[in-house]
């Protein structure tokens, strides 16, 4: 797999498993349900950026090693 592909099914599993939302069909009208996920990736780029905040911790979640092989977390 493409790392970036990857990179990026990792990044949507954590906001899946940190935004409760997700984990079910978001009733709502198609463009207030858009801007809900655009919400949860602004709120997730930030909380990942801010390390004061145990948003998802060294280990939390899978991770691309150097050889391209994936790390499980423990998510």
């Amino acid at each position: 797999m493409k790392v970036a592909y990857v990179m990026t099914l990792l990044s949507l599993g954590i906001i899946a498993a940190r935004w409760r939302l997700l984990h079910t069909t978001i009733i709502a009208e198609p463009e207030k349900a858009a801007k809900l996920v655009k919400a949860m990736c602004v709120l997730h780029n930030y909380l990942r950026t801010n390390e004061d905040l145990p948003y998802a911790p060294s280990g939390f979640c899978d991770a691309v090693q150097p050889n391209g092989a994936i790390r499980d977390g423990s998510w």
